[in-house]
């Protein structure tokens, strides 16, 4: 649950990331919490070749358009325990690709 004006898979996968290690440091876990970055990804899905769009607001470039993939695993929602999991399950992660 976020009160960002701007909700979105790609936002909230990372934000509950960097949430759940802040909850794991406080408990006395060993783990190094990361400030939250939000950056926007996408593939939006046309029929043809997929174009990676990338948006980091605070980082330069600020925008990038790719045929390859910006990110590992290009899952469509990549958070750091998520998208390997989803790339275990074997399904084609990008969309308009096969494996």
């Amino acid at each position: 649950m976020t009160t960002r004006p701007l909700k979105q898979g790609g936002l909230a996968a990372p934000q509950a990331d960097v949430a759940a290690a802040d909850i794991a440091a406080l408990l006395g876990a060993p783990v190094d919490v990361q400030p939250y970055r939000p950056f926007l990804q996408g593939v939006p899905v046309t029929g043809k070749q997929p174009a990676f769009l990338q948006r980091r607001p605070r980082e330069s470039p600020a925008s990038e358009v790719s045929s390859d993939p910006l990110w590992w695993p290009p899952q469509k929602v990549a958070g750091r325990y998520l998208a390997p999991y989803l790339d275990s399950l074997g399904a084609s992660p990008v969309p308009g690709r096969s494996q």
